[in-house]
C-alpha cells in the first residue's frame, strides 16, 4: 500500500514529528492530492502552542474548540490530483488545484446559505481534518478544489487564507464614490493582499496604515493611493484630514485597541468598519 509522510503535532507547544501512514483510497466525491505547496499561516503558530491569548479574558484553547491530537496542521494547501473517487466529475488526475479549507458542517443555516465561513461547527482542514504539512492530503469533496493549472502553487497557496480572508471582507463593502476612501490598517500579509485585491476590484482611493516605513513603501508599490504612518498622536484626526472627511470604509487587519480607536474616530458617518485581524 502507498504511504503518506506527514509532520504531525503530537503534543501542544512541541516540535512537529515526522510520521508515515498508509494512504487512504478516495471514495465517492473524495480526491487525493499530492501536496506541492503548503503555507505557514500565523494561526498555525497559535494552533501549535495550543491556545489563543485573549488578554484579560484569558485563553481560548483549541482542545475546547474540538481539536484532537495528533493532528496534521496546514490549511493553505496546493497540490496535484493523484486519485479520485468514482463520483468525481469535475476534477482530473494530474490537474493542479488549490484547496478551500474552511469546511462547514453542511447542515446549519450559514452552510445552507453558502456561507461556510460563518459556520459555528466548522471542520477546518488543518485543524479538525488532517492538513497540508504532508506529502498527500485527502479532500472530502471535489467542490473544495479550485483549478490553478499554469500557476505557481508556491505563489498561489496563501490565497486559500490571506487572500480569501480579505476578499471576503472587501465583498461586504458597499461601492464607494470617486471621492470616498478605503483605509487598510496593517500592511502585513493580509493588508498587502487587501490592497492588491481592492485595486483589482476598482477601489480608487486606498490609504494604507502601518508603523513600519518599509511596509508602507511596499503598500504603495502594491497599489495604495496614499500611505500613513500611524505611530503618531492624534492619528484619527490626521487620517480625517488626509481623506478629506470622506473615509467611508476601513478594513482592519490588525485588530488592536489602537487600530479600533483610529478606525471608529476617523470614519465618516454611515461608514463601514470591518475587522479581520485576530483582535
Amino acid at each position: 500500500m502507498d504511504k503518506c509522510t506527514s509532520y504531525d503535532l503530537i503534543e501542544w507547544d512541541q516540535p512537529l514529528v515526522p510520521s508515515t501512514k498508509n494512504l487512504t483510497e478516495p471514495k465517492a466525491s473524495e480526491v487525493l492530492i499530492k501536496v506541492t505547496a503548503a503555507g505557514l499561516c500565523h494561526s498555525d503558530l497559535h494552533i501549535k502552542k495550543g491556545y489563543m491569548d485573549l488578554g484579560e479574558h484569558g485563553k481560548l484553547t483549541f482542545s475546547k474548540r474540538g481539536a484532537v491530537l495528533p493532528m496534521t496542521l496546514g490549511h493553505e494547501i496546493a497540490g496535484i490530483v493523484e486519485k479520485v473517487g468514482d463520483l468525481v466529475q469535475n476534477v482530473k488526475i494530474g490537474q493542479q488545484v488549490l484547496v478551500f479549507p474552511w469546511v462547514g458542517c453542511g447542515k446549519c443555516l450559514a452552510c445552507v446559505d453558502n456561507r461556510e465561513s460563518d459556520c459555528e461547527s466548522m471542520r477546518i482542514i488543518g485543524l479538525k481534518q488532517n492538513g497540508g504539512f504532508a506529502s498527500h492530503c485527502l479532500i472530502e469533496n471535489e467542490s473544495l478544489l479550485i483549478d490553478i493549472d499554469g500557476l505557481d502553487p508556491s505563489e498561489i497557496v496563501s490565497h486559500a487564507c490571506a487572500g480569501l480572508t480579505v476578499y471576503n471582507a472587501l465583498e461586504k463593502l458597499d461601492p464607494l464614490r470617486d471621492h470616498e476612501w478605503l483605509a487598510i490598517l496593517g500592511c502585513g500579509g493580509l493588508g498587502l493582499n487587501a490592497i492588491s485585491i481592492a485595486t483589482a476590484m476598482g477601489f480608487k482611493n486606498i490609504i494604507a496604515l502601518d508603523i513600519n516605513p518599509q511596509k508602507l513603501e511596499t503598500a504603495k508599490a502594491m497599489g495604495a493611493t496614499k500611505t500613513f504612518n500611524n505611530s503618531e498622536a492624534n492619528d484619527s484626526d490626521k487620517l480625517k484630514q488626509i481623506t478629506k472627511h470622506c473615509l467611508m470604509a476601513v478594513l482592519d487587519t490588525h485588530g488592536s485597541t489602537n487600530s479600533v480607536n483610529i478606525a471608529v474616530r476617523a470614519l465618516a458617518k454611515a461608514g463601514t468598519y470591518l475587522v479581520v485581524g485576530q483582535a
